[in-house]
C-alpha cells in the first residue's frame, strides 16, 4: 500500500496508520483491518503491463471506455463500484463479443505527496536528470575529476550555467553538431558518489531513491531533465523516453505513475550497421508516457509546445485500462477500510483500488440469521456513509439477490 513514507506491506499496517489518498495525493487513515481469510483470487492485467492480485469480493471504482451516457456528458465520467468477480464476468462476456471494442477503466491517482524525500536535494533535479540522459559518469571520466556532458541544445546548457556549473570547456563531437562539455566540479562528483551512481554506464543508470520520493515539483524537474535529453515528443503530443537500462525504465515509470500518469514499458532490440555488417547493441526500453501534465514534463521549448495537457489518445478520460482478468486460485489475504468518503486507496504501481465490503457482508448475514436484530451503521461523515458504506451494502444485497430498498 502506498503511504507518504513509501510503500508498506498490508501486514505492517495498523488501525490509525497513515496512507495515501488518491483523490488528493495527500493523507488518509486506515480505520479498519479486516480478518485474514482465504478467498478465490484473481489477477487483474492492466494496459501498462502491471498486474494486481485480489479476492473476488474486492471492490473497484471503474467505468466503461467510450462511455457516452447523458450523465457522463453532464457530470463527467460515470464511475461505478464493482467487485472483482463482477469485472471478471464482464471480461468473460467481452471475450464472447458482448462488450466489443470497450474495456473497464479505473481512475488514476492525483500526484502523490511523499514526506521521505522532502529534505533538500544535493544536486538540482533537472541537472541530475539531464546527466543521467546525456552525461557520462563512468569511471573513465569520474576518476579524472570531471563529468562529460554531450548535447547540442543551448537551452539545456543555459540551465547548467544557471545552476552554477562552468560550461566553458568543450569540444565538438566528431561527425555531429553536438558539443562535449567537460564539467570539472568537485562538489558534483562528491554528490554523485554519495548517491552511489558514479561509475554507472548507460545500461546501469538508475534514479536514486531520494529523487524518486522527492516533492512533486522536484519529480517534475527531474522528468524535464530526462525528457529534454533522452525523451521524444511526437506531433500528436505523445512522450516516449528511451534508455538501455531496464532499472532506469522502471524508475521513470515509477515517477510518471506517482504523478498520476500511465507509463508502459516496451523492450526491443537495438543495433546499427557498420560497413554492411549489423552490430547488436544492448536492448533498449521505451517508456510511453501519458499524463494530464505532459507539457510540464518538458523543459525544452520545442518539446513543451508539441506536448498537450489534455489526453488526446482516445474517446475516454485518461485512466488505467484493464485488459484481462484471470482466476488464480484460493489464496489468503486481508483488506482495509479507509476514512475518506471515496473509499479509495493506492497499491502497487500506483494502482487505485477500493475498500473491501467484508464488513457489509457480515452486517447483512447477521440480519439474515437474526431477523429481529437492529443494527446501526455509522461513519465519520455523512459523505463517507452515503458514498462508501451505503454503496457497499446495496452491492452485497444485489449480489445476494436480496431486496434493495
Amino acid at each position: 500500500v502506498c503511504t507518504p513514507f513509501g510503500f508498506r506491506k498490508v501486514r505492517d499496517l495498523k488501525i490509525g496508520s497513515i496512507i495515501t489518498n488518491p483523490k488528493t495525493g495527500g493523507m488518509q487513515k486506515v480505520i479498519w483491518l479486516h480478518p485474514i481469510e482465504r478467498h478465490p483470487y484473481y489477477r487483474i492485467h492492466f494496459v501498462d503491463k502491471t498486474t494486481f492480485d485480489c479476492s473476488e469480493g474486492h471492490l473497484w471504482e471503474c467505468h466503461v471506455s467510450r462511455n457516452k451516457s447523458k450523465r457522463a456528458k453532464n457530470h463527467g465520467i460515470d464511475n461505478k463500484v464493482c467487485t472483482t468477480k463482477e469485472m471478471f464476468q464482464w471480461y468473460e462476456n467481452n471475450k464472447n463479443g458482448k462488450h466489443k471494442g470497450t474495456h473497464l477503466i479505473i481512475p488514476l491517482t492525483n500526484p502523490v505527496q511523499f514526506t521521505i524525500g522532502c529534505r533538500k536535494l544535493t544536486i538540482d533535479p533537472y541537472i541530475l536528470g539531464a546527466i543521467i540522459g546525456d552525461g557520462c559518469i563512468a569511471d573513465s571520466t569520474i576518476s579524472h575529476g570531471f563529468v562529460l556532458f554531450t548535447n547540442k541544445d543551448k537551452e539545456i546548457v543555459d540551465r547548467f550555467v544557471a545552476a552554477g556549473y562552468d560550461m566553458s570547456y568543450w569540444s565538438l563531437k566528431e561527425g555531429t553538431d553536438a558539443k562535449n562539455y567537460i564539467i570539472r566540479d568537485k562538489n558534483l562528483i562528491k554528490q554523485l558518489k554519495k548517491l552511489n551512481i558514479n561509475g554507472n554506464k548507460s545500461q546501469d543508470h538508475c534514479i536514486p531513491k531520494q529523487y524518486k520520493y522527492a516533492t512533486i515539483d522536484n519529480r517534475i524537474l527531474l522528468m524535464q531533465g530526462l525528457i529534454d535529453t533522452d525523451g521524444y515528443v511526437d506531433n500528436r503530443g505523445h512522450i516516449v523516453y528511451t534508455t538501455t537500462s531496464a532499472k532506469l525504465a522502471d524508475d521513470v515509470a515509477f515517477i510518471v505513475r506517482s504523478l498520476g500518469g500511465v507509463a508502459t514499458i516496451t523492450r526491443g532490440k537495438s543495433g546499427y550497421k557498420k560497413d554492411g555488417t549489423y552490430i547488436d547493441c544492448n536492448d533498449s526500453y521505451d517508456v510511453q508516457i501519458r499524463t494530464k501534465i505532459n507539457p510540464d514534463l518538458c523543459g525544452l521549448k520545442r518539446k513543451k509546445e508539441r506536448a498537450k495537457y489534455e489526453y488526446n489518445g482516445g474517446a475516454s478520460e485518461l485512466g488505467k485500462r484493464i485488459v484481462d482478468i484471470e482466476y488464480i486460485g484460493i489464496r489468503e489475504g486481508r483488506c482495509i477500510t479507509v476514512d475518506d468518503p471515496s473509499g479509495l486507496y493506492v497499491v502497487d504501481n500506483f494502482t487505485v483500488t477500493h475498500n473491501s465490503y467484508l464488513m457489509s457482508c457480515w452486517l447483512i448475514s447477521s440480519c439474515i440469521r437474526f431477523p429481529d436484530i437492529r443494527m446501526v451503521v455509522a461513519r465519520k461523515t455523512l459523505d463517507s456513509f452515503t458514498v462508501s458504506a451505503v454503496t457497499a451494502i446495496k452491492m452485497v444485497l444485489r449480489c445476494w439477490g436480496l431486496l434493495v430498498d
